[in-house]
Order: structure tokens, then C-alpha cells, then sequence
């Protein structure tokens, strides 16, 4: 027998976005509730290597500033239930997706 399971989560519960470095294993996890110093994540505060902001100039802190504020934009007017028609969650990858069961 094979079992799947799928893992939801609606918007409002996404409490933080979390950063983990590849190069020394450090992470970082910044509530998404406020305003968030993206200066701050333009390389780790551990190792130095860059993250949202590269040597060469180019950055992510655009479009990681858009997808909180996305986030906590659609939170909001999903809370107040203006569309109370739907609930909307995002589906979240799971690794382990399908586990076999023996029987």
C-alpha cells in the first residue's frame, strides 16, 4: 500500500521566511510580520557569502521585499473575508511525498 500525504498552509500562517547558507551551514529565519532590513541578508552574517546581493551588483532584495509584502497583502484581505467564497492555501513540497506501508 502507498500512502501520500500533502502539506497545506494558508498564507496568514506564514510566520517567517528562513535563509540557510550553502556555503557554511548557518541560517536565518526573520519574522515576515514587520519590516525586514534587507542590507542585512545581502550576505551571511557568519561566513560573508553573498546571498541576496552578488559581488557583481545584481540582487534579489526586489523581488524577496514583493513576496513578503505579497504575503502579508493577501493575509490581510484573505482575514477579513471580502472573498469568503474560497479558502486559498499553498500546497508545500514535500520530500518524503510517498511512503510505502507494508502490510
Amino acid at each position: 500500500m502507498t500512502v501520500q500525504a500533502k502539506k497545506f498552509i494558508a498564507p496568514g500562517d506564514v510566520a517567517a521566511m528562513r535563509i540557510d547558507c550553502t556555503r557554511c551551514g548557518a541560517s536565518l529565519s526573520i519574522p515576515i510580520s514587520g519590516s525586514i532590513r534587507i542590507d542585512r541578508l545581502y550576505g551571511c552574517p557568519n561566513c560573508n557569502e553573498p546571498w541576496l546581493k552578488l559581488p557583481s551588483g545584481a540582487s534579489l532584495d526586489l523581488e524577496v521585499r514583493n513576496c513578503v509584502a505579497a504575503l502579508n497583502e493577501l493575509a490581510q484581505r484573505l482575514k477579513h473575508k471580502e472573498y469568503g467564497g474560497f479558502n486559498l492555501h499553498l500546497e508545500v513540497r514535500d520530500e518524503t511525498q510517498a511512503l510505502t506501508v507494508e502490510k
